[in-house]
């Protein structure tokens, strides 16, 4: 994955259905294109090509758009707003793949993965073009099922296969690893990284658990054991900030009549903790990949 230097994305003008290959070389965008054709064949045949005039678009990719007696137009240099259909859809859909980047577990070398995902996900919503119908079902016509959707790096237990590889009858015959997308041949498949080899893999038998992500930083120690009840209030601050105008509790008064507040074993006079560390800084509550925001 992180050998990819370049992506081809290729739209369809009609549908705005979108298709997403890494490039090693730029000069490789012929290859991508006729495995889109491959790939994409049952859904018709391609009338026209318009794209800009890159040097990787005027050798080898022009002569298989002749081969294979599909017209290429081009867009007049430095004039994107002649190809705008695609060139919007490269802002929207690095937009995408950014924002799955930072709420997920990986760096910048899974950036071919979630871009591939965010144009998935952007063929099953609808959009301005067609307020009713996605862009996947306008192009296939009911001829393939829309993918289900999953959260970008999510963890997800895979079956360990064969059975001769599991270590017990007692023990989870499953291995860890974190979801990264989807496979363009196995429709019925998803895209696994291994947590421990880190080799990505189409595997079927995958039960996925979307509420947790790996964060690469543990979390703070006062995140970890500020004390809070049923409700999630935490119960030293709540009685610190009762009303004044209350009765004393009699059974929260000491001999003179004062009320006494009652604070958790080691706990500062707000309710929180004392670290065992001294004093520590306050717990974030934003910012990107923070565990206070997963």
């Amino acid at each position: 994955v992180g050998v990819c230097r370049w992506a081809l994305v290729i739209v369809c003008h009609g549908t705005r259905y979108s298709w997403t290959k890494g490039l090693r070389r730029k000069g490789d965008a012929y290859l991508a294109f006729g495995e889109f054709c491959r790939l994409h064949s049952a859904a018709g045949k391609i009338e026209k090509c318009y794209t800009d005039c890159g040097g990787e678009i005027l050798g080898n990719f022009s002569r298989y758009c002749d081969d294979n007696g599909i017209p290429q137009y081009f867009s007049c240099p430095y004039s994107p707003f002649e190809n705008s259909v695609v060139e919007r859809l490269n802002y929207s859909l690095k937009k995408t793949a950014r924002c799955m980047l930072l709420e997920s577990p990986f760096g910048d070398e899974m950036w071919i993965r979630a871009l591939h995902t965010a144009s998935v996900v952007h063929n099953q919503h609808v959009n301005r073009w067609d307020r009713f119908v996605t862009p996947h079902d306008s192009f296939w016509q009911g001829q393939r099922k829309p993918r289900q959707l999953h959260v970008f790096g999510s963890i997800c237990y895979t079956l360990t296969l064969p059975e001769s590889k599991r270590t017990g009858n007692l023990h989870i015959p499953a291995k860890i690893g974190y979801f990264v997308g989807y496979s363009d041949t196995k429709l019925t498949c998803v895209l696994v990284a291994d947590a421990v080899t880190g080799a990505i893999l189409p595997r079927r038998d995958v039960v996925l658990d979307e509420h947790w992500r790996l964060h690469p930083d543990k979390p703070p120690l006062d995140m970890l054991t500020i004390p809070t009840t049923y409700d999630g209030s935490r119960p030293g601050a709540a009685l610190q900030h009762s009303s004044v105008d209350d009765p004393p509790d009699p059974a929260l008064s000491d001999e003179g009549g004062h009320e006494q507040i009652p604070h958790p074993p080691d706990a500062h006079v707000d309710g929180t903790p004392a670290s065992p560390l001294g004093p520590t800084t306050p717990a974030p509550t934003s910012g990107n990949g923070s565990s206070a925001t997963s």
